[in-house]
């Protein structure tokens, strides 16, 4: 029962948090580009900014959402192949 619990509370963390990046892709972004720019220097970032984008931050949350969702179903199976 509290692998069910436990599975409800990581999988749903994972999903909200998901679902935030997501949302706020560009801003996380934004902030990210901005604090490497400051560690690494413009022309070292320059370089590393052009393989990165706002799509694959979104691409990240969506993993968030999907491993939510698979643990969540791993604890429901769990619990149903108990009984």
């Amino acid at each position: 029962m509290v692998g069910l619990i436990a599975s409800f509370i990581v999988g749903s963390l994972a999903m909200v948090g998901g679902v935030l990046i997501v949302r706020h892709r560009v801003h996380l972004y934004e902030g990210t580009r901005r604090r490497q720019r400051r560690l690494v220097g413009r022309n070292a970032a320059g370089a590393f900014e052009r393989l990165q984008r706002p799509f694959w931050v979104g691409f990240v949350g969506v993993w968030f959402v999907a491993i939510g969702i698979a643990v969540i179903v791993s604890g429901v199976i769990r619990i149903a192949s108990a009984s």
